[in-house]
């Protein structure tokens, strides 16, 4: 028997998954319930030791950890988590007494064996929302950080700063990225896609392989001879939008 996809809300990215116990035909009994759901990729341990190194070597977001294992149990390896890179940990025992201490240790939920298929399908359900909350306050944190980095700009032996607020567009120039702010420009030695990738997705949007646009900056978009397009900004300027980013132009316009 298997759970089927239990996703409230959007579909996530795949869901990285452990199942931790000694026992192979409970491990291979739980990994076999879960493989109906297609938002989850699973793989097995059967050690408490292999499970802390599996956590710190790969990105795993949901971790199904049995209580009794020899040497190395199941609160062991929760000790052992890095606090940066801690999975959400659903315990698993055929012993209710561990429920307190789980409780002490603050594990996100607590199954015991026989599993039932409805009660895995309502920790799963509750895992995902918490996966999605924690994606989506992680994707904030990480624009929040590229709308406060201010950009460096090298001047010969010194360095100065450009607030990316401040920057109308920017364009390829050879290896490295040209910012113009107003009548002024300033070379940073990235590329123009590496510079891209550090800029708040909701401020600055492509619009051909050679350019980027503040979107604040857009006053209009413009069509010219043989379906070419371009854009002018609010100083004037006119840069050409090529008909692969224009959708993408057109929806960060909107929002």
């Amino acid at each position: 028997m298997s759970v089927t996809s239990v996703s409230p809300g959007p579909r996530l990215a795949p869901i990285n998954v452990l199942v931790v116990d000694d026992e192979r035909l409970a491990r291979t009994g739980l990994g076999a319930m879960l493989a109906g759901d297609v938002d989850l990729v699973v793989e097995q341990c059967a050690r408490g030791a292999d499970a802390a190194r599996v956590v710190r070597e790969r990105d795993i977001d949901l971790m199904f950890l049995d209580v009794k294992m020899p040497k190395v149990n199941g609160f062991d390896v929760i000790a052992a988590l890095p606090p940066d890179r801690a999975p959400i940990v659903v315990l698993t025992t055929a012993y209710g007494e561990h429920a307190l201490r789980a409780f002490d240790a603050r594990v996100f939920d607590f199954l015991v064996k026989p599993i039932a298929e409805a009660r895995l399908e309502l920790a799963l359900t509750r895992a995902k929302a918490e996966i999605r909350q924690r994606r989506l306050a992680g994707i904030a944190a990480r624009l929040e950080t590229a709308v406060d980095r201010r950009l460096a700009i090298r001047s010969g032996a010194a360095t100065y700063y450009v607030d990316p607020r401040d920057v109308d567009w920017i364009e390829a120039d050879s290896y490295y990225a040209r910012l113009w702010t107003g009548a002024r420009s300033h070379l940073v030695r990235e590329t123009l896609s590496a510079l891209s990738a550090s800029l708040d997705p909701r401020r600055f949007v492509r619009v051909h392989r050679g350019a980027i646009v503040n979107v604040a900056r857009v006053s209009e978009i413009l069509r010219g001879d043989g379906g070419r397009h371009s854009i002018a900004l609010t100083n004037g300027t006119r840069v050409a939008l090529s008909r692969k980013y224009k959708a993408a132009l057109h929806a960060a316009m909107r929002r």
